[in-house]
């Protein structure tokens, strides 16, 4: 069913009935709650790299297969990188490495892309302030 408005434009009904302001804008960034689990599960992810990278260096590797840092809580995808490179990310506290394609747009901005990974950063305050107090590393 549909329902002309006073300026021109058609209402299309669905189950739920008629949208209430479909020129209302709505917000990029996701709810409160989904920005700071999306930030806890980074975290987590990066804990438990930080694990990988030191047993990496007692064996004198120089790369590692670490967990995608992105904010899925089920993402089991894993990123093979160079130690160094890992430390380069490590030096600042809102950075992360994701997966190609594992980018969480609304609250983090690529820094640089590799052949199978890329390195982001928060740039969501809430995002922000949440990774760094989580960071495992002492602040610098």
């Amino acid at each position: 069913m549909t329902r002309s408005t006073g300026s021109g434009q058609d209402l299309v009904a669905t189950s739920k009935g008629y949208p209430r302001n479909r020129n209302r804008r709505r917000s990029v960034t996701p709810p409160m709650p989904a920005v700071e689990e999306i930030a806890r599960n980074e975290t987590f992810f990066r804990a438990v790299n930080e694990g990988i990278a030191e047993a990496s260096e007692r064996f004198e590797s120089e790369k590692a297969e670490f967990l995608c840092e992105c904010g899925d809580a089920h993402c089991t995808h894993r990123v093979e990188v160079p130690l160094e490179e890992y430390e380069a990310v490590r030096e600042h506290p809102t950075r992360f490495l994701v997966r190609r394609g594992h980018i969480e747009a609304e609250i983090e901005d690529v820094v640089q892309r590799r052949r199978r990974y890329t390195i982001v950063e928060k740039v969501d305050r809430v995002a922000a302030t949440i990774v760094r107090r989580l960071d495992p590393r002492p602040a610098r």
